[in-house]
């Protein structure tokens, strides 16, 4: 069995980059459904640096899109809290 590379600093990079990611999404909207949904996309695309994860991901076209779509997503979800944080007031 091979074994996965380690070496490569961009790992690394990206999983501290989601992780403060998702830190500062908690803190900003206090949402559960927005930390959990930039969880999700964010392992959608942590997985290209997972040969085994990535190869599930390119057979199955909806999480493919899902992770082109990620961005959109987020704004989205991000807009709709920051209206209901607003109108609460």
């Amino acid at each position: 069995m091979k074994t996965p590379q380690t070496d490569d600093p961009r790992i690394y990079y990206t999983i501290v980059s989601v992780s403060a990611l998702l830190c500062f999404a908690f803190l900003l909207t206090n949402s559960f459904w927005l930390t959990t949904a930039i969880m999700l996309l964010g392992g959608l695309h942590l997985a290209r640096h997972f040969p085994h994860i990535e190869e599930f991901i390119v057979a199955d076209p909806l999480l493919i899109w899902f992770r082109r779509l990620s961005p959109v997503i987020i704004i989205g979800i991000f807009a709709m809290i920051m209206l209901i944080n607003y109108y609460q007031r």
